[in-house]
């Protein structure tokens, strides 16, 4: 007896209702089981891209590489595309067929947003190469730039971003401005851009030594220093001090000056000559941040907290008004002897400047801070002198009203040659009298001062 059953027809409609159902139930469960998935062609100059996608996953690392080495942010949905050289956008009836879109010779990979980045330009552009393979008909791209170029426009709406599978950028590329990395340790730099204004120094900021000078123009704490990836923001810990100078001159010399900065009493330098801001990280807890000028042995600062000069500075180097021009001419008569006899000549006293200094020309400096030396630029010219010279430093005096009469001394650099006739005085002098009168030995002979000569001076204070 034969074994086969014929299927009955409700049983094959059992079946194919079954059969139904389970291709439902995977269709619901997002298997595409109908119709496969369709890829993107994408052609550059006529020939298919054969490495579309490939290069798109290089790239992206090289993005994603870009963006942790520069501290920039990125959306989370960053990725790379390529452009549609045909204007205007491909229409969503055409994003699922196999119609073919050429691309142009530019990648696009953001959104991303770089420290001091443009908004409007969320995308790294990278430059792409095309090379046929005639053998296939196809193309490969390359790149010929490791780095994008963060400064290219956005190429929305002119082209459609494109990829073979059809990932369309985020709606929005709005992103937060990434914060700047903090600087290594205890920074001491120079920078040529602050995102802070600074606080203007006042006039009397400012160190004057024997060859080099230097005034603070401007000072504070800063946020940051630095543009775009050389930005960095304080040290755990620290803060940012900016500050700028200007060189001057030294009393006797136009040398660049030799500073450090000096925190809670522990110096670093020497500081870079420069034109650009100065930066230092300074500890929390610091109480005190000066500027510090060496010159000829003297330490001179300022402090960076307040802009004011230190009490132990030099005062008179501090001082707006440091001479007077007098260009006074007194006729003297004089009694020389000499081991060939004696006579009287007459002559002319020429008293042209006052002016005070700290340090001398030979080097020599005052014996304390709040004194002062005041040169006395004058000369004699008797008869028979071919040319006048400079007044004997003997023969020259002040008289002040606090501290009496005071004997000049010649502090020129090369006494057997030149005379500069000084005097220290406090730094606060602003009047007395000059006088030429008295006696005075020299190997020479003697000189005595027969009609004696007094000048009133007055220097403005402050």
């Amino acid at each position: 007896m034969s074994t086969n059953r014929a299927i009955s027809p409700w049983r094959r409609f059992a079946i194919r209702l079954m059969a139904v159902c389970v291709l439902g139930l995977l269709a619901g469960a997002g298997w595409i089981v109908v119709k496969p998935s369709v890829k993107r062609v994408l052609t550059s100059y006529g020939e298919r891209v054969s490495n579309a996608s490939q290069l798109l996953a290089s790239v992206e690392k090289n993005m994603d590489a870009e963006v942790r080495a520069r501290h920039g942010a990125k959306n989370s949905q960053a990725r790379c595309y390529y452009a549609s050289v045909a204007a205007g956008s491909v229409s969503a009836a055409r994003r699922d067929s196999e119609l073919p879109v050429a691309i142009g010779d530019r990648m696009y990979c953001g959104p991303v947003l770089f420290i001091d980045g443009d908004p409007s330009r969320p995308f790294l552009t990278f430059n792409l190469v095309s090379t046929p393979d005639q053998a296939n008909g196809t193309s490969q791209l390359s790149i010929n730039n490791a780095d994008g170029d963060p400064d290219g426009a956005d190429p929305r709406p002119g082209s459609q971003l494109v990829r073979p599978d059809n990932k369309q950028p985020p709606t929005s590329d709005r992103l937060s401005p990434p914060r700047p990395p903090p600087a290594i340790g205890d920074v001491l730099t120079t920078t040529s851009t602050l995102r802070s204004p600074l606080t203007a120094a006042t006039p009397d900021a400012r160190m004057i030594g024997l060859a080099s000078g230097v005034r603070l123009v401007e000072y504070g704490f800063v946020d940051s220093y630095g543009w775009g990836d050389r930005t960095r923001t304080a040290p755990s810990g620290y803060r940012l001090l900016a500050f700028a100078t200007d060189p001057v001159p030294g009393e006797f010399g136009n040398q660049n000056p030799d500073l450090s900065v000096r925190i809670d009493g522990v110096e670093r330098g020497p500081l870079t000559a420069t034109s650009d801001y100065l930066v230092t990280a300074v500890p929390v807890r610091a109480s005190s941040v000066d500027l510090v000028l060496t010159d000829s042995g003297v330490k001179q600062s300022i402090s960076l907290l307040t802009g004011q000069p230190a009490g132990t500075n030099p005062m008179v180097t501090s001082r707006q008004h440091l001479n007077q021009r007098l260009s006074v001419s007194r006729p003297v008569r004089v009694r020389l002897k000499t081991s060939a006899g004696s006579g009287l000549l007459d002559g002319m006293l020429t008293v042209r400047t006052l002016s005070l200094t700290y340090w001398a020309a030979d080097g020599s400096r005052c014996s304390s801070a709040d004194r002062a030396l005041l040169h006395i630029a004058a000369t004699v010219k008797l008869d028979g002198d071919r040319q006048p010279y400079g007044a004997e430093a003997g023969l020259i005096s002040v008289t002040l009203p606090e501290s009496g009469r005071l004997t000049a001394r010649n502090a020129a650099s090369d006494p057997g040659k030149q005379i500069d006739d000084v005097i220290e005085v406090p730094a606060s002098i602003t009047s007395g009298t000059l006088s030429y009168a008295g006696t005075l030995k020299t190997s020479k002979g003697t000189i005595t001062v027969l009609t004696p000569i007094t000048v009133p001076f007055n220097i403005p204070a402050g």
